[in-house]
């Protein structure tokens, strides 16, 4: 508190982390994250392998796309570099943003109810990377759009790769 106000006195105000009305976070995503969104559950690498072995999850990256740019026309994203993620994974670049385009929020509407069947009990696997606020958001996003089994991995990709585990090159969900 005292380190904002010397800043704001001395004219520097600091960039807010969280949009306050919602709780996002909005800046520094790249940052250290601590505990899960309330309602969400966060896990552990083992639980996240165990739940991708079993394959009875739906697997949710949200990693951003590095020089990557969103086509809001196409309703597609244009990739300067190949991408990869935990295999059985479906990648939405930037869906854990905030606050996002229109059409990259209804892109990943749609695109997790067309994976989940519908289904809001279906238990849903968010990760993005280690130490990124992506994924804490976008875990919470899910849980407000109405599912209710949803997990978040916060050492995501990062941890897999980590433990040796299954990667494959994927492209934007589509």
């Amino acid at each position: 508190m005292l380190i904002a106000l010397a800043l704001a006195l001395a004219g520097e105000v600091p960039e807010p982390l969280f949009d306050p009305l919602t709780g996002y976070r909005i800046a520094h995503y790249r940052a250290p994250v601590g505990e899960a969104p309330p309602g969400v559950t966060k896990i552990d690498d083992a639980e996240a392998a165990a739940l991708a072995d079993g394959r009875k999850v739906l697997l949710i990256d949200v990693t951003p796309a590095e020089d990557g740019q969103w086509d809001a026309d196409r309703h597609s994203w244009r990739l300067s570099q190949p991408y990869r993620t935990i295999s059985g994974a479906h990648w939405f670049p930037d869906a854990g943003r905030w606050p996002n385009a229109p059409s990259v929020e209804h892109w990943f509407d749609e695109g997790l109810d067309r994976l989940a069947h519908g289904r809001r009990g279906k238990l849903i696997l968010v990760f993005c990377r280690a130490d990124c606020w992506m994924s804490w958001n976008a875990s919470w996003k899910v849980l407000r759009r109405g599912y209710k089994n949803v997990r978040w991995y916060p050492n995501g990709s990062d941890g897999f790769r980590e433990m040796g585990r299954l990667m494959r090159t994927v492209m934007p969900e589509r």
